[in-house]
């Protein structure tokens, strides 16, 4: 209760003092809506993650791991390339795309193109191929990255994507084991510098006996 006026004392009004209390909490509350309002705004402009790196590639059935595919962007266009292979026991030790009918004829199916002309749309991929290396068949390819970045569904199909067979990649981390290493740079060893002077005389050989 305020001190009233005339009594010996500070006079200090509640009133003003809810009041300035009042002003605090809603300054507060104003900044703090302000910094929540530019994180969803920051957020929603950022930009979606990509496919770029390299990925298990996971038979859905078996789980078996077949191969690591290593996706990057070139001219507009995402493409994965096959960057090791987990051969199965009969399996042929250097295998090559026998039946492939483009530049990828008889190449090794290590370093093969796998994926090629996706074309990315937020978290999706669409427009390209997938090959299959065993006989040289392409077909149609969707690529749909999950949004914590770490699975990615492929799906090829004939046509409609309702006729087709879906596989479920996870992404490996750079950490693994299993992952790629880049080759060792090759070390350029300096020529041996040439002596220019002259000769020395072969023993035997003097100015005169």
């Amino acid at each position: 209760m305020a001190t009233p006026i005339g009594q010996r004392g500070r006079y200090v009004p509640n009133y003003e003092r809810t009041m300035v209390m009042i002003s605090i909490y809603r300054l507060a509350l104003r900044a703090v809506v302000a910094i929540f309002c530019a994180f969803i705004a920051a957020s929603a402009y950022a930009d979606p993650p990509t496919i770029e790196g390299v990925w298990q590639q996971i038979d859905n059935g078996t789980g078996y791991v077949g191969g690591l595919i290593s996706f990057k962007e070139k001219a507009g266009s995402w493409e994965g390339y096959i960057v090791k292979m987990y051969p199965k026991p009969g399996d042929p030790v250097d295998p090559a795309c026998a039946g492939c009918t483009d530049d990828r004829k008889d190449q090794p199916v290590l370093g093969l193109r796998l994926i090629q002309n996706a074309k990315r749309d937020g978290l999706s991929y669409e427009g390209g191929t997938i090959l299959d290396p065993r006989n040289g068949s392409q077909y149609s390819v969707q690529l749909m990255l999950a949004p914590d970045n770490q699975t990615l569904t492929v799906r090829g199909y004939v046509g409609l994507t309702l006729f087709g067979q879906s596989q479920t990649w996870k992404r490996l981390s750079e950490t693994d084991p299993e992952y790629p290493k880049p080759p060792p740079r090759q070390q350029i060893h300096a020529a041996p510098k040439k002596d220019h002077s002259a000769p020395k005389p072969v023993q035997g050989q003097g100015d005169g006996p």
